[in-house]
């Protein structure tokens, strides 16, 4: 719905953030050894509680890409890498054999 009917605010929208991640932690928190076995319909189709949590996971990393690549539209030139740098990949893995542990 937030592409259709997109949050008229920025206050609006955060209140739904927080509103999702208090729901997925209610629900993790319900999981215990009494109930793992159980199975859940997601769009009319059985998963068992791993398979919903990794399918969840996958949704939620696409919609971080999406952030990001928003993040990295507005931001130009002036965008901060999250991870390794473009064109940073030799430095950084020289820099990681390099150390010793």
């Amino acid at each position: 719905m937030e592409f259709i009917a997109p949050y008229p605010t920025k206050k609006s929208m955060k209140k739904a953030w927080e509103e999702g991640w208090e729901s997925l932690f209610n629900v993790l928190d319900f999981i215990n050894m009494e109930n793992f076995d159980t199975s859940v319909n997601i769009r009319n189709r059985s998963h068992t509680i791993t398979e919903a949590i990794n399918r969840q996971l996958a949704h939620y990393t696409s919609h971080f890409g999406q952030i990001i690549l928003l993040g990295k539209m507005i931001r130009g030139k002036e965008w901060v890498s999250l991870s390794i740098p473009k064109d940073g990949s030799e430095t950084f893995n020289k820099k990681m054999f390099e150390r010793k542990e």
